[in-house]
């Protein structure tokens, strides 16, 4: 099932999981693909030897851009010090699943379960449990405060910024959503961090320009003229 999960181009195979999917703009394609971006470096900073994913997409596009489907756990029998020769009776493996403008958790969820079910051989008993998910948020790179936090970041950093995307799961759509306003960040974080990692760091140059540039945010937000 882990196998199948993925067919030769790197495309998830639940089906439907692509027909929500929301293409980016021209801008959007134009600002990531104009981000440098070195594969080998990339590929030694991760601690990998080459790069996966869906064939004819950009890495800046797989990691952010598209939704993915990875296998991050498997388990069966024992996997202790020494020999068991016991054929074990129960399996489990379990995905991570990333969504992208406009799908619905829900919808993937259901679409994923009967892919499951399908997949399974005769005699064998599937259980599916999900874990929560949450829905996926984007703010348009047009959008008057993205253009406020473009400004403040080249006063400090004296060059404009290039627009990717990032993958990861939290409140901001939800907390966007009830409060009725964009949601935009202002990251100082480099590559080479290890953000989450446990010898992560942070660059303490970014850090006082972070600090000068959301003083400049927070300046500009508040001469934003928005209706009431």
């Amino acid at each position: 099932m882990a196998s199948r999960l993925h067919d030769a181009d790197g495309r998830v195979t639940i089906p439907g999981f692509y027909e929500d999917v929301r293409e980016l703009t021209e801008e959007e394609a134009k600002s990531l693909a104009s981000v440098p971006f070195d594969e080998e470096d990339f590929c030694r900073k991760a601690g990998v030897r080459y790069l996966e994913g869906e064939r004819g997409r950009s890495p800046y596009e797989r990691t952010g851009t598209r939704p993915t489907a990875e296998v991050v756990g498997i388990h069966s029998g024992y996997g202790g010090p020494g020999m068991k020769t016991i054929v074990p009776a129960a399996a489990n493996f379990k995905v991570a699943v990333r969504l992208v403008p406009d799908q619905d958790a829900e919808k993937v969820s259901q679409a994923f379960q009967q892919w499951a079910q399908e997949e399974v051989p005769a005699g064998v008993e599937l259980t599916v449990t999900p874990h929560g998910g949450v829905a996926p948020l984007v703010t348009p790179v047009d959008h008057p405060t993205v253009r406020i936090l473009s400004g403040a970041i080249e006063r400090v950093w004296g060059k404009p910024p290039l627009f990717t995307r990032s993958g990861g799961s939290g409140p901001e759509e939800a907390l966007g959503r009830v409060i009725g306003a964009p949601m935009i960040f202002l990251g100082v974080a480099l590559p080479e961090d290890n953000f989450h990692a446990p010898n992560e760091r942070l660059n303490l140059d970014q850090l006082w320009r972070g600090i000068l540039a959301a003083g400049e945010l927070l300046l500009d937000l508040g001469s934003l003229k928005v209706p009431a």
